[in-house]
């Protein structure tokens, strides 16, 4: 499993659904949501590990 994680490349489609994931998760940031966008990273992170942009909005958005 850990060989998979490392070798993860992101195919089109994946990369479509992770930018309108941090889309979403940017959208409530900027309505003061940070629940809800806590919430759409921890999607991110669990559908797509590797991308640090999801473990980076969890962080921001528990210290907002």
């Amino acid at each position: 499993d850990f060989q998979k994680t490392v070798n993860h490349s992101v195919s089109p489609n994946d990369a479509e659904d992770i930018e309108q994931l941090i889309k979403r998760a940017k959208t409530f940031e900027n309505l003061s949501e940070f629940g809800k966008a806590l919430n759409v990273y921890r999607e991110l992170t669990s559908k797509y590990p590797m991308d640090y942009r999801g473990w980076l909005g969890i962080i921001i958005s528990k210290k907002l």
